[in-house]
């Protein structure tokens, strides 16, 4: 995927105690790729033991994560012979500056048989707030940077045609993790396929999701339920807060 962006965020204020910290997620993520590469996936999910063993050789051996794999699905609204190319990506890299993001986007043929990059969203974790430019620590954001691994997929057209230099707006979500990513993506399209629907049921795979969920959701979902108890936060808002506007 290319060189870790650079972001400077000079003067940002430090966040802690509600989500992983970049060093923290790029431990976890180590070992649930780790586990996610010893499960019998479908015949059409088979190259990605091989992607995903890489990916974890590097980030052990550099401390840098990135990893993209895809898989071909029928449109669910679609004709028989729609199909969508669903790209899911990850890149952590730990520094001065810690940078995480994942990426999924879909991909498709147009009338003339060319593929063309259709959708591309990306969640990012910010480490800071930064007073330049506030915006949520944990947020969704359609179209954005590009990854050289979708580049070398996609034409820089379709890379235009989604305005990545519009930058607005940053929804602030949840916290992501790559095996969280990879179920959500196959969550929208087991329906069109028997083995993908049986995998995405299967307890192996059910397993490996549900140590992200209660590793990256549990400590956001416990701050939160703290922050509404409190009674001092009783006029703030939450919202608020995500932009640096408060205490979170």
């Amino acid at each position: 995927m290319g060189k870790v962006r650079d972001r400077n965020l000079s003067g940002s204020t430090k966040v802690i105690g509600r989500c992983l910290s970049a060093q923290e997620l790029l431990t976890f993520e180590i070992q649930s790729l780790s586990n996610m590469r010893t499960l019998q996936w479908p015949a059409r999910l088979s190259n990605w033991k091989s992607e995903i063993s890489t990916a974890v050789r590097k980030a052990e051996a550099g401390g840098l994560l990135e990893t993209h794999v895809s898989f071909q699905a029928l449109n669910p609204r679609g004709k028989s012979t729609d199909f969508h190319d669903v790209e899911l990506g990850a890149q952590i890299g730990i520094g001065e500056r810690p940078l995480v993001t994942y990426f999924l986007a879909i991909g498709g043929k147009d009338k003339t048989n060319t593929r063309r990059l259709l959708r591309k969203v990306h969640f990012d974790l910010q480490e800071g707030f930064d007073p330049h430019e506030p915006k949520p620590v944990l947020h969704l954001q359609v179209g954005g940077g590009i990854s050289p691994s979708l580049a070398r997929k996609y034409s820089q057209e379709d890379f235009e045609a989604l305005h990545p230099n519009i930058e607005k707006p940053r929804i602030g979500c949840l916290p992501q993790s790559f095996a969280m990513l990879v179920h959500q993506a196959l969550l929208e399209y087991h329906c069109t396929d028997e083995k993908l629907s049986a995998f995405v049921k299967s307890a192996g795979w059910l397993a490996v999701v549900a140590a992200a969920e209660r590793t990256v959701l549990k400590p956001y979902f416990d701050h939160g339920d703290k922050w509404f108890a409190s009674t001092a936060k009783r006029n703030d808002s939450l919202l608020s807060c995500f932009y640096g506007l408060g205490q979170l």
